[in-house]
């Protein structure tokens, strides 16, 4: 302390740091100037020995001295270097070194020890001429240089070793030990190694040297360091003036104090941020290194309540607002890493510099720099980009100065082009540079720009006492939502003003770059700790970032709706305000098809944490009118319509609430717009469809698209759309299908039937659409669905449609059935494979035979109810040729047996089948319908079931010819039909105008004799009323109940079709009876009255 006091007495700045620095250094003469080193490696090794020593160093004003030290170091000269020399000449004479030093090992002691002195005074003297001769002069900056801590560690121990072998053979009375034969004197030693360190060396040593080791070797090219093996020797930090800082003032808090107490702490919060010459930047860094060390482990309440009432911070904001534009982004930088980590290492003592921070406007300067950062960095991308535009090559430079004259030129031109070239290079070479600088820049403000985010961030965190959630005021809440605690330090949120900048700054930035990087440190915070979001929600809400999401970039687009997602995964909240503000971004006229997009893939998300939940919560907060409003808008090229659509199905399924608004805004006149498109209508049609089955009213629905199908003029395919959709609604839902028969829909598709009239007629052949046949079908397959498991729905289209002849005639209008061209007969065998083939082919394939044949099948498919079993139709010729569809069938009754026919459901179907036969123009076509016919009432449930429908009154009416004639084609098939039908029910009516039939006996009157009854007609007669269940049937018992009226009697019930029976036949000679069973379920006898 004395010295240094001592050289800076009454002296100029920068005299008296030349003279501190000179003693401080490492020296190469011998004496005081080692001194300083020597002063430097003690206290060292004294600081690191324990709080007490530190106090006795602090108590006698050290870390007062040295911190005076080092700010006078700001004013140091530059080094005038004329020491040194060529790596080459030293590698020289280090070898004559060596060389005389092998000849001075083999004299006598005398001599050696003469010669040593004589060889080291002759060169010192040497080397001096030579240098005051070559008047180099060399300056290093020591904020371009870099070397690594340990070397210069090892290295300043190894300069300690030297300087105090040198001190100890200089003292007086020192004892003298032997000399060995090869070894060098005390004495000799520390001019050896001093003529190896150059004054810039020795600064660099003096200076905190961790970066600058590369420097160092570049100038020790003797490198006297190394170990025998080439290997770099570990250098020791013994004494560099800002490691020794670090130590004394930052290990105990009494450091810190004594520079309070001497008013010497604020020269570092002025060091931090004073402008020095390049050369001296080193000493601002260590200034700041040594205020961190501080802020980390020296700081009390005491140098707390120093550093505020001095307004240090204060004076730091204003010299860097003032001086801002004098230092680089990374010395900036610099200097904010220093503030920060003070106001994070006060904030667990005291908030009272976080406060003076805020009031001095310290987080403004921080939020101007940030921006500024920003500006530059656009600035270098703007010129990189415009210099890459602005080049050209030399070739086309060379082509576009042609001439006329350029073949008397030649020379002329290969002159210019030579001189043209050598401009191009230097150019070039320029425009090298520049690009590299430029590339330097841009990466130190990306650098600059993501450690400031980093920073920031940390010190959001930052404060004495934390911050209390504000409870949530929101109309729904999740289950298991509870609201928590902010208690873990340095995860929570407790500065909303470091916050604030970082918001402020988010909202300012123009570039990707910094949005980004600023949205990253907002997505931290939220996630640190879940009160963090309930802390910023009352001051500043995650909505608010969301209003001008649409004018962000993608990427923070993203990174914004991913924070809202965050919220009810894992927070277990419900956003509402966040949601609310989508709905805005989705409804501005601005925002784009991406964003949109964006939007609505976070809505599916959300939705998908508690579907129930938060389809009332989009209701309520005005989403789904949004949703609506944005699908009228929307053209049907855009892809965003399906993305709208699947967020109101999954809004609408299953909530009548949210059917009825979507229908009060208009959703059902927009999706009924959007099935022109065919691009759009299976979107519109499955939303139609969610409406219907959640809505609680659906008659409405039913008659729009009823109404849709039959106003949809010369679009085959949307009315094939638009009816398989009803077809699912109706296979799914039993009140579709109440609904269907409320609104009158078989008059609708009745009506749909009758609009084609004349499509399927022989003129109109060549302009009937390719899917008609397929539109036909999917009518009929719709009624049919339509009665499927409703009988109610069945009566009304038996009543209503059947009764009424509406099916036969709106069939008969479609013009199929009138006669074709003379000569397109049919084969059985070919009517059977167009029966039995694809009906969704083309229409353009087939003739009007082909289409009466294809409508009998729909039919037929429609009065079994089986879309399937016509395909599977068999071919079989009989006796008589005549041909015999048989069906294969699946009994729809399990009670009963299985069996090859199928079951009539719809018995008005089959009446219609009989209707039109008369009207069918080919024979063969004739004969295979009604072979049809005859197949169906070939069980007794089927004929049962037409009794009941008047299928035999239909016979004696409409096939009154096939039945007089007995040598008509289909005389033997009707008679067949009437005989079953004749034996379960037939109406006197019926059977009078039968027997009436060709008017015989003059029945009909005396005026028209029709001759005898036909023989046929008695067979007929005959077989009516003959059993049809075998030889036995008239020995089988008919039913009984047998009563018991004694006390203890009882009753039974007896059905012989139920209860097996065995009969044995008459005895014969030498022929055993076999018993055979008559009715019944099972096998064997039944005993009655029962044993049991």
């Amino acid at each position: 302390v004395s010295e240094v006091r001592r050289r800076a007495s009454n002296q100029s700045t920068e005299t008296a740091s030349s003279a501190i620095a000179h003693f401080l250094e490492v020296s190469s003469t011998p004496g005081e100037a080692s001194r300083g080193w020597l002063l430097l490696t003690a206290i060292n090794l004294l600081a690191g020995a324990g709080p007490r020593v530190v106090e006795a160093l602090a108590s006698q004003a050290l870390p007062s001295t040295l911190v005076k030290c080092l700010y006078l170091f700001f004013d140091l000269p530059p080094i005038n270097n004329n020491e040194t020399i060529s790596n080459k000449q030293r590698s020289e004479e280090l070898a004559q070194q060596q060389q005389q030093q092998q000849n001075i090992d083999n004299m006598p002691d005398i001599d050696k020890e003469c010669k040593n002195k004589q060889d080291s005074n002759q060169k010192l003297v040497d080397m001096d001429k030579e240098r005051r001769g070559s008047g180099q002069i060399m300056r290093a900056d020591p904020s371009e240089q870099s070397f690594d801590r340990d070397d210069l560690r090892s290295g300043i121990e190894a300069a300690s070793e030297v300087n105090s072998n040198e001190q100890t053979a200089e003292m007086p009375g020192a004892p003298i030990r032997p000399r060995r034969t090869g070894e060098v004197t005390a004495p000799n030693a520390p001019a050896q190694v001093a003529t190896g360190i150059s004054a810039q060396e020795r600064r660099i040593l003096l200076q905190k040297a961790k970066h600058h080791l590369s420097e160092l070797n570049e100038h020790r090219s003797t490198k006297p360091l190394d170990g025998p093996k080439g290997e770099k020797a570990k250098w020791k930090k013994n004494g560099d003036l800002a490691g020794i800082l670090e130590t004394v003032v930052g290990s105990q808090p009494c450091s810190a104090e004594e520079l309070a107490h001497k008013d010497d702490l604020a020269l570092l919060f002025s060091a931090i941020t004073t402008w020095c010459p390049d050369h001296n930047a080193i000493w601002r860094k260590s200034a700041g290194e040594v205020l961190m060390t501080l802020s980390r482990h020296g700081l009390s309440p005491a140098v707390v309540k120093y550093v505020h009432k001095l307004h240090c911070l204060a004076a730091c904001v204003d010299n860097m607002r003032k001086r801002m534009h004098e230092f680089s982004s990374g010395q900036v930088l610099e200097m904010f890493v220093c503030l920060f980590c003070l106001l994070k290492d006060s904030s667990e003592i005291s908030h009272v510099l976080l406060d003076e921070f805020a009031s001095c406007t310290g987080y403004g300067l921080v939020a101007e720099f940030m921006l500024r950062c920003e500006s530059e960095l656009g600035e270098v991308l703007h010129d990189q980009g415009r210099e890459r535009g602005s080049r050209t090559s030399p070739v086309a430079a060379l082509l576009a100065g042609g001439g006329d004259n350029a073949a008397d030129d030649d020379d002329d031109a290969a002159r210019d082009s030579n001189r043209e070239s050598t401009d191009n290079t230097s150019a070039n070479k320029r425009a090298k540079a520049e690009t590299d600088a430029q590339a330097l820049r841009r990466e130190e403000n990306e650098q600059v720009l993501s450690s400031l985010s980093v920073l920031l961030t940390s010190l959001v965190t930052c404060g004495s006492e934390p911050l209390k959630p504000a409870h949530p005021q929101s109309l729904f809440h999740m289950d298991g939502f509870v609201l928590p605690p902010a208690l873990a330090r340095g995860t929570c949120v407790r500065n909303l003003d470091a916050y604030k900048v970082i918001e402020g700054c988010f909202w300012r930035a123009q570039s990707e770059r910094l949005q980004g990087l600023l949205l990253d440190s907002m997505a931290s915070i939220y996630k640190a700790d879940p009160a963090n979001y309930f802390i910023l929600e009352p001051s500043y809400p995650l909505s608010a970032l969301l209003d001008a999401m649409h004018k962000k970039p993608k990427r923070v687009q993203i990174g914004l709706l991913k924070l809202v997602e965050y919220v009810p995964e894992h927070l277990r909240f419900v956003p509402c305000k966040e949601l609310v503000t989508i709905s805005r971004v989705i409804k501005e006229p601005d925002c784009s098809e991406e964003t949109a997009l964006l939007c609505l893939e976070t809505l599916q998300t959300i939705l998908k944490v508690k579907p129930l939940l938060f389809k009332n919560v989009f209701r309520e907060v005005g989403l789904l009118e949004v949703l609506v409003l944005r699908l009228q808008l929307c053209h049907d090229e855009q892809e965003l319509v399906q993305p709208i659509i699947d967020v109101l199905q999954a809004l609408l399924s299953g909530s009548q609430e949210n059917c009825g608004v979507f229908r009060d805004s208009g959703g059902l006149k927009c999706a009924q717009g959007l099935l022109r498109s065919p691009r759009c209508r299976p979107l519109a049609l499955a939303l139609f469809k969610e409406v219907m089955t959640s809505s609680a009213s659906p008659d409405e629905d039913m008659t729009w698209l009823l109404a849709a199908v039959q106003t949809a003029d010369a679009q085959v395919d949307l009315k094939i759309d638009c009816l398989l959709a009803l077809h699912g609604l109706l296979a799914e839902s039993h009140r579709i299908r109440s609904v269907f028969r409320k609104v009158g829909g078989f008059v609708y598709l009745m009506t749909l039937l009758a609009c084609l009239e004349g499509c399927l007629s022989p003129a109109q052949a060549r302009l009937r659409p390719p899917q008609l046949l397929r539109l036909i079908r999917t009518i009929l397959d719709t009624i049919a669905v339509a009665m499927r498991y409703e009988p109610a729905n069945a009566k009304v289209f038996a009543s209503e449609i059947c009764a009424t002849n509406s099916l036969i005639d709106s069939l008969k209008l479609l013009g199929c059935f009138a006669c074709g061209e003379e000569g397109t007969s049919r084969t059985l065998a070919q009517i059977h494979a167009v029966f039995t083939g694809d009906a969704n082919d083309d229409v353009q394939r087939f003739d009007h035979l082909d289409v009466c044949t294809l409508i009998v099948r729909f039919l037929y498919d429609m009065a079994v109810d089986c879309s399937t079993t016509a395909t599977k139709l068999q071919l079989q010729t009989g006796q008589n040729s005549h041909c015999t569809v048989l069906p294969p069938g699946a009994a729809l009754c399990l009670s009963l047996p299985p069996t090859e026919d199928p079951l009539i459901v719809h018995s008005g179907v089959v009446t219609a089948l009989l209707q039109i036969l008369p009207s069918l123009c080919d024979r063969n076509v004739q004969l295979y319908v009604a072979e049809l016919l005859r197949s169906l009432v070939r069980t007794e449930r089927n004929q049962q079931i037409m009794c009941q429908a008047g299928l035999a009154g239909q016979l004696v009416s409409r096939m009154k010819s096939a039945l007089e004639d007995e040598g008509h084609q289909l005389h033997i098939v009707m008679q067949y039909m009437l005989e079953r039908l004749a034996a379960q029910a037939l109406e006197p009516r019926e059977l009078r105008a039968f027997l009436r039939l060709g008017s015989p006996l003059r029945c009909d009157g005396p005026f028209k004799d029709g001759g005898p009854v036909p023989l046929t007609r008695i067979k007929t007669l005959v077989s009516m009323t003959t059993p049809k269940d075998g030889p036995t049937l008239s020995t089988v018992c008919a039913a009984f109940v047998e009563l018991s009226l004694s006390r203890e009697g009882f009753s039974c019930l007896f059905l012989p079709s139920v209860a097996p029976q065995s009969l044995s036949g008459p005895a014969m000679v030498g022929v055993v009876a076999a018993d055979s069973v008559l009715g019944g379920i099972g096998a064997g006898d039944r005993v009655f009255p029962p044993q049991t």
